[in-house]
């Protein structure tokens, strides 16, 4: 569902609540990823777009999936990620 960075270590969230600890870090990752599902939100976060269930831009800007989990878009990826989800509409 989401990539996390824990220090130099990512972790990895699975839609069944599972948890990975990878020992490579979130940048590594990014490069891997593919690009078509996975979008790097945040310096701490890569999402998969296939488990964003609500996007709130009250309070500042956060992405929802569809586990509850609640994660922040930094401000200086806001407009890149609008760009990128309406091209994968």
């Amino acid at each position: 569902m989401f990539c996390k960075a824990d220090g130099k270590y990512t972790v990895f969230i699975l839609p069944n609540g599972t948890s990975i600890m990878s020992s490579r870090n979130l940048g590594e990752y990014s490069a891997i990823l593919d690009d078509n599902y996975f979008f790097r939100i945040h310096h701490s976060y890569i999402i998969n777009l296939r488990h964003i269930v609500k996007i709130s831009k009250k309070d500042g800007y956060f992405c929802e999936l569809s586990n509850g989990s609640v994660l922040p878009v930094a401000k200086r990826r806001q407009d890149d990620f609008n760009k990128f989800i309406k091209l994968k509409d």
